[in-house]
């Protein structure tokens, strides 16, 4: 008994000293061998059959990379590929993910594949299922007989083989294509990779800058490489750590043409607000040009908002313009936000947006204004019938400069204003106030809603838009955009059309007069309410030009006297009313001849009911007229015309003995066919006594 157990202890030794001088069992990592390298004695990886594998990624089921792009993991069978899902394939039969001949074919092939073909054919394969082409091993390896050398070198349908490839241009294609481009397969060559020296892998994401996370058709778990410029100066197989050199990279793609996803508009934006353009550009077109600007109604980039990058790869992300594209320095107003990109097919428009920057203060001094059409200007906003009563509807009609066309703006607080109508004293108001476009514009008593609170936002050329605080995507617009009479007017979504566009044209002060005075010509004029003074202007007859003549700083001022005028002088005059900085046009002119009055002789009598009248020539006149009355305020009076310059005096008849008359004379002169008249002269009396 005892002979018999020392027999079985040696045969033991022995078969245990047989097998260690034996290659490894199972099946090593891919070992190309073409070159006849020869076997290492290196450790090779301990198997990881049971368990769990050493990251939390590689685990049972459909899992998800920690790490950009997050690409989604199959460990478990499955019959079909999706795209954004690498479905795992193992070549380690010790693996409890190797699914045999579910993805492999049959053990009867030779071992010829198993030691050219595993890692090479699961890499290509896992890399065409994150493109959503469902190809397995098998498939691969069948399509040439025992299999092609160069699998990872030719098209697989639509999946397209990329060539010269840098790991840098391979990495940006698969973190930034959009899920167009497959995770790198790279050659690690290294003597630990027994029979061969090389091992094929699959970049599976980035960590940082130089770590990134590779998968392994041999080993279980998702390991860890430290990438130097070209070289990978640290990866781990088995319990031991190595270097490797770029030597081959792969990469499949699908062609698309390039798009744009999960792209972040702009709204409502009030000045100085921050907005963060996101999305990203991919597709399997080379990018080499993105520009992200905003554009005023004129098409005039902002400068603010005007940026261009020359990315020369397969995708873009917005977001790398956060830091250059300033929303928060873009003035009030109506911009249009857009994306454009350009590869070899030429440049495209990705994204388009119209969007509002509201004012948070007063921009505009108080005023009052006509509401011109930007599509022609002869119209203007008036309540329909110049109606004074509630609900009024807006309309448009040529403009006459009726009170009921002008519209008293005044600053309310956060940049918006009220507008109401002067001829009937109610306000602009959005019906119900309600925030949906096409809503009718009317008028209204201040019941102080927000559809009666308005903001002007610069439209270029002068123009504005007037944006409802109760709409603020909305402009007030004609409807159907057609300007003729009676057009009724609505808020309608900001689109930077010229029917939304309004000519703040401040009312002007009209000239109600022009009189000659003792003192020279006096001009006289109609207030406005809001201005804060006028400006006057003259030219005298022969003149082409304007010369502001006198600045009048009280709005309520109505009148001016001219003193320096020279007798029988022809002038034209205009006036501006003022809004704190901004003026109204020119009022329509008016021209008066100034003539000073005769200075008129004492009068006497000079026979039985009469009076004669004398007085000094005006050299510039063409004849005088006498007034007389029996009262000093000439109520009842009578006037005589005289004509002639040298015709200085006139005999007044009939008249009522006892009885004292006053009397003036006054100079008119004829030009172009007007009568133009002096101041009268002093008054004088005198008793008839005949």
């Amino acid at each position: 008994m005892a002979n018999g157990t020392r027999r079985l202890t040696a045969f033991l030794v022995a078969l245990v000293l047989i097998v260690s001088l034996l290659p490894a069992a199972g099946v090593a990592a891919d070992v190309e061998g073409s070159d006849g390298a020869a076997v290492v004695t290196e450790e090779e990886p301990a198997d990881k059959t049971e368990g769990s594998p050493e990251t939390a990624a590689a685990s049972d089921g459909l899992t998800t990379s920690a790490y950009t792009p997050y690409a989604n993991i199959l460990y478990t069978y499955s019959s079909e590929a999706e795209r954004g899902t690498i479905r795992y394939v193992s070549q380690n039969p010790k693996s409890k993910y190797f699914m045999g001949d579910k993805y492999w074919p049959p053990t009867s092939l030779t071992d010829e594949w198993k030691c050219k073909w595993q890692c090479k054919s699961a890499d290509v394969s896992m890399m065409l299922s994150y493109l959503g082409i469902d190809l397995l091993p098998k498939d691969i390896i069948n399509s040439k007989g025992n299999g092609d050398n160069n699998c990872m070198e030719k098209d697989w349908g639509e999946a397209k083989n990329e060539t010269d490839l840098s790991f840098a241009e391979a990495m940006d294609n698969y973190l930034n294509g959009g899920g167009l481009y497959s995770p790198p397969m790279i050659r690690l060559t290294n003597d630990c990779f027994k029979k061969s020296g090389q091992h094929f892998v699959l970049v599976l994401s980035k960590k940082s800058a130089t770590k990134y996370e590779v998968l392994d058709p041999y080993q279980n778990d998702i390991w860890e490489m430290t990438i130097d410029g070209n070289k990978i100066t640290r990866f781990k197989w088995g319990s031991k750590y190595y270097t490797s050199t770029f030597t081959n990279i792969y990469q499949y793609h699908k062609e698309q043409k390039t798009k744009l996803k999960n792209a972040s508009k702009p709204g409502t934006l009030t000045e100085g607000s921050i907005f963060a353009p996101k999305g990203q550009l991919y597709g399997s077109e080379i990018i080499t040009k993105v520009t992200a600007a905003c554009y005023d109604m004129e098409g005039n980039a902002q400068s603010c908002c005007n940026q261009t990058a020359k990315p020369n790869s397969v995708g873009y992300d917005l977001a790398n313009m956060n830091n250059k594209l300033k929303f928060s320095q873009l003035e009030p107003g109506i911009y249009k936000y857009v994306v454009k990109a350009t590869t070899a097919s030429g440049t495209k428009t990705y994204l388009t947006k119209i969007f509002t920057v509201l004012a948070k203060e007063k921009k505009l001094d108080n005023a009052t204004f006509y509401l011109d059409s930007g599509c022609n200007i002869k119209y203007c906003a008036m309540p329909e019938d110049k109606s004074s009563k509630n609900s009024a509807t807006i309309c448009l009609t040529p403009n006459s400069e009726s009170p009921y066309m002008r519209f008293k703006a005044t600053y309310a607080s956060n940049g918006y204003y009220t507008l109401s109508v002067v001829g009937s004293g109610k306000y602009l108001t959005v019906y119900k106030s309600k925030n949906e476009s096409g809503t009718r514009v009317m008028q209204y008593e201040m019941v102080k809603r927000d559809g009666q609170y308005w903001q002007f936002l610069p439209a270029g050329n002068g123009n504005y838009y007037l944006v409802p605080k109760c709409a603020p995507t909305c402009c007030l617009t004609l409807t159907d955009g057609e300007v003729a009479d009676g057009t009724r007017l609505q808020i309608r979504t900001a689109g930077q059309s010229q029917e939304q566009t309004w000519l703040l044209r401040p009312v002007r002060a009209l000239l109600t007069g022009l009189k000659n005075t003792t003192s020279g010509v006096q001009v006289r004029w109609g207030t406005v309410p809001h201005t804060t003074g006028y400006r006057v202007y003259r030219k005298k007859s022969g003149e082409t030009g304007w010369t502001r003549v006198q600045t009048i700083t009280s709005g309520k001022t109505a009148s001016w006297i001219d003193p320096n005028v020279s007798n029988g002088t022809q002038y034209a005059y205009t006036v501006r009313s003022v809004y704190g900085q901004h003026l109204s046009p020119s009022c329509p002119q008016k021209s008066k001849c100034r003539l000073t009055a005769p200075r008129m002789l004492t009068p006497k009598n000079s026979g039985k009911g009469r009076i004669t009248v004398s007085w000094k020539v005006n050299s510039k006149a063409s004849g005088y007229q006498v007034c007389y009355a029996g009262n000093s305020s000439f109520r009842d009076s009578h006037t005589v015309t005289v004509s002639g310059r040298n015709t200085l005096s006139k005999v007044l008849t009939g008249l009522r003995k006892g009885r004292t008359y006053y009397l003036k004379v006054r100079t008119y002169k004829i030009v172009s066919g007007e009568k133009y008249y002096s101041a009268w002269s002093g008054a004088k009396s005198v008793k008839v006594i005949k």
